[in-house]
């Protein structure tokens, strides 16, 4: 699987509420290539620039 940072060690994050699992499972969404900018907007309710600006 590419992902965006597989040179960079990723931090855990801890989430209340969040079980560990589907926290992992997100993380690994948002982190590959193939996830558009546009999927990651319309999921957390952000427009398209404010997520390009966190990638």
């Amino acid at each position: 699987m590419d992902l965006l940072d597989d040179d960079e060690p990723r931090p855990d994050v801890d989430t209340p509420g969040v079980p560990p699992s589907l926290g992992r499972a997100i993380e690994e969404w948002l982190a590959q290539l193939k996830t558009t900018d546009e999927e990651i907007a319309a999921f957390l309710g952000w427009t398209v620039e404010k997520i390009r600006g966190y990638r």
